[in-house]
């Protein structure tokens, strides 16, 4: 391993270091919120969740799991936008020691089918609208049952009656499917324990073509994911509980669970679930949510720039807001940082690099540890250094060669 790691003067002292915690991501995130019980975790088109409340969702649905035959070392493939029950789902399986297989509900049936059969599920998990293409995929696979999650499952009364009006579910669902409320009621009575913490266990599989070839499964760990999460409670002045943070990545990419989801929860900042954004009302989003973070793409930021209802509004509220997950030209940062600037914005655009083998993040630019055209410093326990391609021969500072990290957040396998 490298001896200089210049980055570090940029830390606080006690957060170099410090050993990663040996649990679940599900047991990480109860011991960071066990004394804040009463707070709100996430937000669904108004519904406010507190952390007891997802505690308890997350349990019940680790019952149902149990009751429908998941269990540890199972793989269950997950066919969705965001909503509250594919959060649960994640911390459930987590529980019993299952793992979710994550794949974009836009995929076509045979790409669907290609993903179930890599990893043998015999229970999917998928949103209704995309239900006929999803049983389309199960046929010729060992799929026994299809657990089917409505939008509407967790939007308050008055919303869930206009959803199913405006959306009414047209399925003809086969005697193999079961409803998310009736799945949960046939859990009642089953067993709530977690299993012991695996270092092994691999809590998501994401699919992958980085920039070439064709997407391949990447499995990310309690390790992994509990890394992120720890690295950014460095940035203690930027990121507080009881804050907000707008998510609208997708679960089926690490950038949704880990920086949308996990991250944020750990650190008792509230998530507001946004399942499928449409870019063009974003900035009506942080009038009414007034979110002090956000991660996102490029392209999320430059609609926010250009959009005419947030022109003369004070935005001083945003605290963090990333962009990842593709490259941003000079020309359109400077605009982004100009817009955040002119309406009362403290910090510039913050930037992250890295790739789904390392959970989403390896470096970060953010707060005053910025600058344009850079994706910043390695996190607090990321190495990240430049060889000569195809060498063990590390570069000194200032040379071009290959990128090497090294982390807890690296993927197994």
């Amino acid at each position: 391993a490298s001896v200089t790691k210049p980055w570090l003067k940029y830390y606080d002292a006690k957060y170099i270091g410090r050993p990663l915690p040996e649990c679940t991501a599900y047991e990480y995130l109860c011991q960071q919120n066990k004394n804040h019980l009463g707070e709100t975790a996430v937000e669904y088109y108004g519904r406010q969740l507190s952390f007891a409340d997802l505690f308890v969702n997350v349990k019940k649905t680790a019952a149902a799991f149990r009751a429908i035959g998941l269990k540890k070392g199972d793989i269950a493939t997950v066919v969705s936008v965001m909503t509250p029950e594919i959060l649960y789902a994640f911390y459930a399986a987590d529980m019993i020691g299952a793992t979710l297989n994550l794949v974009d509900p836009r995929y076509s049936a045979e790409g669907i089918h290609d993903y179930i059969t890599e990893v043998d599920s015999h229970l999917l998990i998928c949103l209704n609208v995309v239900y006929d293409r999803c049983a389309q995929a199960a046929k010729r696979t060992h799929v026994e049952r299809i657990l089917v999650v409505s939008p509407a499952d967790s939007l308050p009364v008055h919303l869930a009656l206009g959803y199913k009006l405006a959306n009414p579910d047209k399925n003809r669902y086969t005697s193999n499917v079961i409803r998310w409320k009736d799945f949960i009621a046939a859990g009642k009575g089953q067993d709530t324990s977690a299993e012991p913490f695996d270092p092994d266990h691999a809590c998501v599989v994401v699919h992958t073509g980085g920039t070439t070839g064709s997407p391949k499964g990447v499995m990310l760990t309690d390790r992994n994911f509990n890394s992120i999460a720890k690295q950014f409670r460095t940035y203690r002045f930027l990121c507080h509980r009881g804050e907000t943070l707008l998510n609208i990545m997708p679960p089926f990419i690490a950038y949704g669970y880990a920086c949308g989801i996990h991250l944020p929860l750990s650190l008792g900042i509230k998530v507001v679930i946004i399942p499928n954004v449409d870019p063009a009302k974003l900035g009506s989003l942080l009038l009414k949510h007034k979110p002090q973070h956000m991660f996102g793409v490029p392209a999320h930021y430059q609609q926010i720039a250009a959009d005419p209802k947030l022109k003369n509004k004070d935005l001083s509220f945003i605290r963090m807001y990333a962009a990842g997950g593709d490259a941003i030209p000079m020309g359109a940062e400077q605009n982004v940082n100009d817009f955040l600037a002119a309406h009362n914005v403290e910090f510039p655009l913050a930037k992250g690099y890295g790739m789904t083998e390392v959970s989403s993040a390896a470096t970060a630019a953010a707060a005053s540890i910025n600058k344009p055209g850079s994706v910043g410093i390695p996190l607090v326990d990321t190495i990240v250094s430049i060889f000569e391609p195809g060498t063990d021969t590390e570069l000194p500072i200032g040379e071009r060669g290959e990128i090497c990290i090294c982390s807890d957040t690296t993927m197994k396998g």
